[in-house]
């Protein structure tokens, strides 16, 4: 009896040594598992904001040379004969506005903050401007740089858009108006969601002061405020070779495991 209680009670300690060591080797291999998942989430999120930086940069790039070609052309000799309103001008935005698609929409805007053209029949049109941030900054700017302005409702009130001005200057540098990109943020964000990723993680741009431009998922409530999430953060800035009043930055938020 004394030895087959002193087999058993062997057995059941190897038993026990047996399950720890298995125990041990799986939460080993589980942390092991979840590192080797937090890089690789790390790293995809990092190529993902590169990405969507790029992309973001080339959007703004492209709505900005839009606008120094239309600003250019109303600074020649030719362009200051006409008159803001004039047909040939909107024309003119015609012409230039089809290269923004269905993107945004050109402006024009007059010394008093009237908008008096389009690129198309904007409901913009006839409405003042004036108490616009864009325009009071642009209005005593002393060159044409490009002026980002925070987001802003539509006259509809049910859209969002984030306006793109340069300054538009007489013969002796007098202030003759100005020409704006209206993008629509609904078509960054609709870009954003057309991003398959294999964990469901929010996509935002800001503006170099954290508030926020565009999220997927949409976030009303926080739209042109300071963001949350970017508490004690530094934003990676896009166009920084930009001579850019305010600049903008992508962040793609990463994949946390509790």
């Amino acid at each position: 009896m004394r030895l087959s209680f002193k087999s058993a009670h062997s057995v059941i300690l190897l038993a026990a040594i047996t399950v720890g060591v298995v125990l041990l080797a799986v939460i080993l291999l589980l942390r092991d598992l979840r590192v080797r998942e937090l890089l690789r989430s790390r790293l995809e999120t990092q190529g993902l904001t590169q990405l969507l930086m790029r992309q973001t940069e080339h959007s703004f790039e492209s709505a900005d040379m839009v606008l120094q070609g239309v600003q250019e052309r109303l600074q020649t000799n030719y362009g200051r004969q006409f008159a803001l309103n004039s047909e040939q001008i909107h024309l003119l935005l015609n012409t230039r506005g089809y290269s923004l698609n269905a993107a945004g929409t050109l402006l024009l805007i007059d010394q008093l903050g009237d908008v008096v053209n389009s690129s198309v029949n904007a409901p913009e049109l006839g409405s003042n401007l004036a108490n616009q941030n864009f325009f009071k900054v642009l209005r005593y700017a002393k060159d044409g740089d490009l002026y980002i302005d925070f987001p802003s409702h539509t006259q509809q009130k049910e859209n969002w858009t984030l306006n793109l001005a340069r300054r538009l200057s007489g013969p002796e540098n007098e202030f003759r108006g100005l020409v704006v990109v209206a993008l629509k943020i609904a078509n960054l964000e609709q870009i954003f969601s057309h991003v398959k990723l294999e964990y469901d993680r929010s996509i935002s741009i800001y503006m170099e002061d954290g508030s926020l431009v565009a999220s997927s998922p949409h976030r009303e409530n926080l739209m042109g405020s300071m963001a949350p999430e970017l508490s004690g953060e530094s934003l990676p800035q896009i166009g920084a070779n930009q001579d850019w009043s305010i600049t903008l930055a992508v962040m793609v938020q990463a994949l946390c495991f509790q």
